[in-house]
């Protein structure tokens, strides 16, 4: 991708204050139209404030209509969840987190906490699917973690999917924090043979199936990591989840879904 020069970025910097301060002084003209055009500093004021308050409610509108675009694009792409899936919670709960996350992304980190605590809190209510989307810019220790994740799953079940990916988690210090020879040694940690593990890691038996949770995760509208949808079971209704939020606004959306 190509990127400004200086000089055009500066030009860019001079037109939009000029177009800003233009519009400024247009709406001021306007607000001193009774006093003869005379443009007073109550007034330049008063535009100031009135523009201020136009660019918010425009960049709320643009933020409304990208939160619209990600619900529809999501309802329509977003994959259901099925049985090669791994669930951590009450499989029959009304509501699911479909999240798709990159091991080596340390937003990823925090919001798995986050995570932690919604499945804790509502462990009848929500259930929480993992989905890979290992970012570029992590790999390949990213893309493999997520392989040595599924194999774990394979091998071992669903509960020591998640119990590898938390450690995975609770090891790795993010942005490349992990070594890929470290992998088989957090497997055995969690019970499960090496050997069957090497052999599975070793063969790339799920490599295929990375890269699809990665193809599936951005129809559905994932463009960064963590990506999470809270879903409906029974309407079908989708809530998107933008980044690592904090408990409490997860805890919002969560209970708006199971009103």
């Amino acid at each position: 991708m190509s990127k400004p020069t200086n000089n055009n970025l500066t030009y860019s910097i001079v037109f939009a204050t000029l177009v800003i301060a233009g519009s400024i002084v247009f709406l001021g003209l306007q607000m001193g139209g009774d006093k003869g055009g005379e443009l007073s500093q109550e007034d330049l004021g008063a535009a100031m404030e009135k523009y201020a308050q136009e660019q918010q409610k425009n960049q709320q509108q643009a933020a409304a209509d990208k939160r619209k675009a990600q619900q529809e694009m999501a309802k329509k792409n977003l994959k259901k969840r099925t049985k090669e899936d791994y669930v951590r919670g009450n499989v029959d709960a009304p509501v699911t987190i479909i999240e798709y996350s990159d091991f080596e992304c340390p937003y990823c980190k925090k919001f798995h906490n986050t995570m932690k605590q919604v499945a804790e809190e509502y462990s009848e209510e929500v259930n929480w699917v993992y989905r890979h989307f290992p970012l570029g810019f992590h790999d390949p220790i990213a893309s493999k973690e997520a392989e040595a994740a599924e194999c774990v799953g394979d091998i071992a079940g669903n509960d020591k999917f998640w119990e590898y990916t938390d450690l995975v988690y609770e090891t790795t210090k993010s942005n490349k924090g992990l070594a890929v020879d470290q992998l088989p040694v957090l497997a055995e940690q969690v019970g499960v043979d090496v050997g069957a593990f090497n052999k599975c890691f070793e063969s790339g038996k799920f490599t295929a199936k990375v890269k699809k949770d990665m193809a599936e995760g951005a129809a559905a509208g994932v463009t960064g990591t963590p990506g999470s949808f809270i879903v409906n079971n029974k309407s079908g209704d989708i809530s998107f989840v933008p980044g690592a939020l904090p408990f409490a606004q997860i805890k919002a959306q969560i209970d708006q879904m199971l009103k």
